[in-house]
């Protein structure tokens, strides 16, 4: 983007002069709402008014915000993390941290008999 803010003056100065010749006869319709008046800007100052560097509410110092609204992104993941760790803390502690039982492989005792006695 390179705007200029100088040539666009200069173009809209242009155009203003152009509709000022033009207005009183009524021979452009491009002139239609545009505004007449010069623009006018106001003053650059490098600091403040005085009143308003008076102002008492102006020189205080802002206080302190909390981290909460400084970082709210942090506080987000941070409470999220620590929600959802506290909802499933029970399989995790099964998963990752509980003694292991050992495990029998061997086959169980049958209550029941392959063969049937016939009576």
């Amino acid at each position: 983007n390179d705007f200029q803010e100088v040539r666009c003056d200069k173009v809209f100065e242009a155009m203003r002069q152009c509709c000022i010749k033009f207005k009183p006869i009524n021979v452009s319709l491009v002139c239609e709402g545009y505004d007449l008046e010069p623009r006018k800007y106001a003053p650059v100052t490098d600091r403040p008014a005085k009143e308003v560097m008076d102002n008492r509410r102006r020189s205080q110092p802002l206080g302190k915000r909390s981290w909460i609204y400084r970082y709210p992104k942090t506080f987000q993941i941070t409470f999220t993390a620590l929600g959802l760790g506290i909802f499933f803390s029970k399989p995790i502690y099964d998963i990752f941290f509980r003694p292991r039982e050992p495990i029998d492989l061997t086959e169980p005792a049958t209550t029941f008999s392959v063969r049937r006695k016939v009576e």
